[in-house]
């Protein structure tokens, strides 16, 4: 089958092979790849800078398609389902964060494309080993949402997470969201489809008109350029002066956190998704002591995002398609990286 291999831990140690098609046990579940979704920390994958050290593995977290075989001892699945994984590979299913719920936690969790092979592939093994503890590392894919839109649930499962179950959003509340990639759309639509009254998209000048106008379609209010405008000035005069109740910073760079300090309300709060490998984040914390600001960190999110973010999709309250912006043979792998690097793609859906 063909797929996509990181050999090496260099940039650009990364190839496209055949290889056979995954063998499975006996509670293991083999999935036929339709759509999979090129996501960020791919690209830092690609450029040599990811965190994961498995090599040769086949890249790949984001993806969804239909169940090809299952091992004897699996009940839930069957062949034909229509399923997304949540990309979890193994999980040791007794930390604390596994008895909480909070797989994508646990310390000793596996991801698929990260530290086990995923599915920039024909064909993918989910193992027994996240199955037994975590039935819900699979999700069963509603008749009349497309494979394609399945594939990219993880950015919008993580806006859901960082808004709304960290965020503590309450309908009528005022949101900033920094940055509008996947993630930072993800943000977007999860607060315009829980009743935020004015989402506040924070970008660049450089900032694609593709990006702008998928944040528009994804609930964006506003849209604030930080280095052209007096973007402090913007959001305290579209919040009457008192700073909106959650700041989102998708973006990453530490030089954006002190705006995320500025624009927040008094009791109101930062939720951290987006971070800098290279420059940590080092601010002084008095000014948020002052005004009782909390700061949060977010990574993922868990069972709860993704089953309400697939039912709000289904109830046409949340539309993630603005997102996906070309869809390629994964073939066409390293065009797809092009197109992301170059900002001219927001997702790039392959089709092994």
């Amino acid at each position: 089958m063909l797929s996509v291999v990181r050999f090496g831990l260099g940039k650009g140690e990364v190839e496209l092979r055949e290889v056979p098609i995954p063998q499975i046990g006996e509670g293991d579940v083999l999935l036929r790849v339709h759509s999979a979704g090129l996501c960020g920390s791919d690209i830092n994958t690609y450029m040599g800078r990811g965190s994961g050290k498995t090599v040769p593995l086949i890249m790949g977290h984001e993806f969804a398609g239909t169940v090809a075989a299952v091992g004897r001892r699996v009940t839930r699945w069957k062949e034909g389902d229509r399923v997304v994984s949540d990309n979890t590979g193994a999980v040791c299913g007794s930390c604390y964060a596994c008895m909480q719920g909070e797989y994508l936690q646990c310390p000793n969790r596996l991801g698929l494309g990260g530290a086990i092979d995923g599915g920039f592939a024909e064909y993918v093994r989910i193992p027994e080993q996240a199955l037994s503890p975590f039935p819900n590392c699979l999700w069963r894919v509603p008749d009349d949402m497309p494979l394609e839109v399945a594939a990219i649930l993880d950015p919008p499962s993580n806006g859901y997470n960082a808004i709304i179950q960290q965020g503590g959003l309450i309908a009528g509340e005022t949101v900033a969201v920094m940055g509008v990639g996947p993630l930072g759309l993800g943000g977007i639509g999860a607060a315009s489809a829980a009743g935020a009254s004015k989402v506040i998209a924070l970008v660049r000048a450089s900032t694609s008109a593709l990006h702008r106008e998928a944040a528009r379609k994804m609930g964006a209010t506003h849209i604030i350029e930080t280095d052209t405008q007096d973007a402090r000035a913007e959001v305290l005069r579209l919040t009457d002066g008192e700073g909106v109740a959650i700041t989102n910073n998708c973006a990453g760079p530490a030089s954006t956190f002190p705006l995320c300090v500025e624009i927040t309300r008094n009791g109101g709060k930062i939720v951290m998704t987006g971070y800098d490998w290279e420059h940590p984040l080092n601010h002084e914390i008095t000014t948020m002591t002052d005004r009782n600001i909390s700061l949060v960190g977010h990574m993922g999110y868990n069972p709860t995002s993704w089953r309400n973010v697939i039912r709000l999709i289904e109830a046409r309250k949340l539309d993630i398609r603005p997102m996906i912006t070309h869809e390629l043979p994964l073939k066409d792998f390293h065009e797809g990286v092009r197109l992301m690097q170059s900002r001219q793609a927001i997702k790039v859906i392959f089709h092994p």
